[in-house]
């Protein structure tokens, strides 16, 4: 297993067993999340919000306390920044449950870039949606 793809294993492993990870809505039967982690005024890991979506479409909205992750985000931000001297203020994270397919994108500059509001929510779930069964 390659060095990245270890890393975000580890970040899946620990959305999952986040113990707040879809607290309320506990059976809803997902396939696939997304979630996006942000970055404070101090580089410092400051929350969550994603998306989780089941097969037929439909999602639920979550977010998990970033500091039992805190440590495992900021390993992997390091490992990247390694090679560009800069860490990412944003990162969106995707995981499939069926295929086990995993991706990661970031931001470095636009804070705005996933910033979900009531003029864009509908767009931005559709945006953030996964699809990495195939």
């Amino acid at each position: 297993m390659s060095e990245n793809l270890e890393h975000l294993s580890n970040i899946a492993r620990a959305v999952i067993q986040a113990e707040d990870f879809l607290e309320d809505t506990p059976d809803f039967p997902w396939s696939e999340f997304s979630i996006v982690f942000y970055s404070n005024d101090k580089g410092k890991l400051g929350g969550s919000f994603g998306y989780a979506y089941d097969a037929s479409g439909d999602y639920e909205a979550f977010a998990i306390s970033v500091r039992p992750i805190r440590q495992i985000i900021a390993d992997y931000r390091d490992w990247l920044a390694k090679d560009t001297d800069k860490g990412f203020m944003q990162m969106l994270f995707q995981f499939n449950r069926d295929s086990g397919q995993v991706q990661a994108d970031f931001e470095y500059d636009d804070p705005m870039r996933w910033k979900v509001t009531p003029n864009n929510i509908d767009d931005m779930i559709e945006e953030l949606r996964p699809n990495l069964g195939e």
